[in-house]
């Protein structure tokens, strides 16, 4: 059945009642040629998903009787949030669609020192924000999803930091990362304590790399070289004086239906410089590498979406 974003109103919900409003109705009626007893599905945007058979169209409103009522089954178990350096020209537009597409649940576009796209006025940068909204809309429409993710307003970098604060693992993508490998990082958080879910507290061991165990714990250990501090440590010293590689600092637990939050930090053409990667750092974001080749912008959000989703969502 086709299926269209509605707004609810709790009294008509009480009633057994949809009224879709807006230019889904002239969709439904002139282009699906949908007339009297056909059915839809109907989803709040929320999580919700509605079985629904029209009862009454007319020119401005369609009204709709409820037969079911059900949760949306395409949203992950996870939650990320892209906090996206912004491209030029239409390429956010681009990255918008595809994470989207791959379930990312919150796009940030922020801006950073090596930002090209600034905005004259702040009706300018609304302007932009309700644009991006609409394709985000248009992308969840696409592609059944069971919220409409959110495009916040824009930010500089350190109040992007702030909002990432509370985060169940931070990663950064960084050109300039060597060693750290993204499947390792998010294999060994998958393997935290509470298999399908999170325990409350800190890890207090990390794995090191010739499979002995650390004996420092993630959030407090001292960094393995000048260029890891602070935040979650993704290189710790070993008990041997080896290397440990370590994790999130910090997880909460998934009782009682609450999903992972996963964050994402992108740079924008040119990447960000290494002041914005200590701040990053410096706030908790594990830095990793994303292989020998160099990601464009707008394609890097969407590749660590898809293996995020892969290694810790429903994809695959």
């Amino acid at each position: 059945m086709a299926r269209f974003f509605v707004k609810t109103d709790p009294a008509d919900l009480q009633n057994g009642r949809i009224i879709i409003t807006g230019p889904d109705v002239n969709h439904i009626t002139n282009v699906l040629r949908a007339s009297k007893g056909d059915g839809l599905v109907l989803c709040d945007g929320a999580g919700t998903d509605y079985d629904a058979v029209i009862e009454q169209i007319s020119r401005e409103t369609i009204e709709t009787a409820i037969r079911d009522t059900r949760p949306s089954t395409t949203e992950p178990p996870i939650e990320i949030t892209l906090f996206q350096g912004i491209p030029k020209a239409d390429k956010m537009e681009y990255i918008i669609q595809r994470c989207v597409e791959l379930g990312v649940r919150r796009i940030v576009p922020v801006l950073t020192a090596r930002t090209v796209v600034r905005f004259g006025s702040a009706r300018d940068a609304a302007a932009k924000s309700a644009r991006w909204n609409r394709i985000a809309l248009e992308a969840a429409k696409q592609c059944d999803r069971g919220i409409i993710p959110e495009v916040s307003d824009t930010v500089r970098l350190d109040e992007a930091l702030k909002l990432a604060e509370g985060f169940d693992l931070k990663l950064l993508p960084y050109e300039e990362e060597k060693e750290g490998s993204l499947r390792k990082v998010l294999r060994e958080y998958q393997a935290l304590p509470g298999s399908g879910g999170r325990s409350e507290g800190t890890l207090d061991r990390v794995e090191a790399v010739d499979g002995g165990w650390c004996g420092e714990a993630a959030d407090s250990a001292k960094p393995a070289d000048g260029d890891r501090y602070g935040g979650t440590a993704d290189r710790v010293e070993a008990v041997d004086g080896g290397r440990c590689e370590g994790t999130a600092d910090r997880v909460n637990s998934l009782d009682g239906g609450r999903r992972d939050r996963i964050a994402i930090l992108i740079g924008p053409e040119g990447g960000f410089d290494h002041d914005e990667a200590e701040k990053a750092a410096g706030a908790g974001f594990v830095s990793v590498t994303l292989g020998p080749r160099i990601l464009r912008t707008e394609t890097a959000g969407a590749a660590v979406a898809a293996i995020v989703m892969y290694e810790l969502g429903d994809m695959g």
